[in-house]
């Protein structure tokens, strides 16, 4: 009797062990499969590569989502307050290097509305509230660092950091009302572009 008890034993193990090993395997065989399935599908399916493409389900997850997480976490706090000098100085700047893909006031950007994901246009209606819940210092690391697969490029490169840190502020605060020499420095010298209303 005993010595049946024992091999009973021996079997519930040797079943347990078999079904943890089971378990395992049809995991990673699982796992490989996915993996299999996604390269066969990046080789001869057709992954949305062409900006004309309708976004996937996951791009907002890879790029906004961890941007804006990392932003927050490692922002900083501005040098020196907004003024309308700042906002003078960044106007110029952003009427050079950014109005072509984010626009100016009354104006979009045909170039960055062709983008994928689309360049939010910061001074219309629609992308308005785009930086409203964003601390300078978060816009400041986008600035300096970039948002791989946006466009958004790192201008953390060409930019001094007291530059860095006036657009930084100008956009923080185009959500409201910006004074009008720097709405005019916004927009002088640019030629017609398209209305500010732009689809969604």
């Amino acid at each position: 009797m005993a010595k049946q008890s024992r091999n009973s034993g021996r079997s519930n193990r040797r079943g347990g062990s078999n079904g943890v090993g089971k378990f395992i395997f049809g995991m990673f065989f699982g796992a490989a499969l996915t993996l299999l399935t996604i390269a066969a599908w990046m080789r001869f399916g057709k992954p949305p590569v062409a900006v004309s493409d309708a976004a996937s389900l996951w791009e907002p997850l890879v790029a906004s989502v961890p941007a804006n997480a990392r932003a927050k976490s490692e922002a900083k706090t501005p040098p020196f307050p907004a003024s309308e000098d700042t906002f003078e100085a960044a106007a110029k700047l952003y009427r050079q290097q950014c109005v072509s893909c984010h626009g100016a006031p009354g104006q979009s950007s045909t170039t960055g509305r062709a983008m994928s994901p689309r360049a939010p246009q910061f001074f219309s209606p629609q992308d308005k509230s785009v930086l409203a819940s964003q601390k300078p210092g978060e816009i400041y690391w986008k600035t300096a660092y970039g948002i791989r697969r946006t466009g958004m490029p790192a201008f953390g490169k060409t930019f001094t950091d007291t530059q860095l840190w006036q657009i930084s502020l100008l956009l923080q605060a185009s959500n409201g009302e910006l004074p009008d020499p720097v709405r005019a420095l916004l927009t002088e010298g640019l030629p017609p572009l398209q209305p500010t209303e732009i689809k969604p």
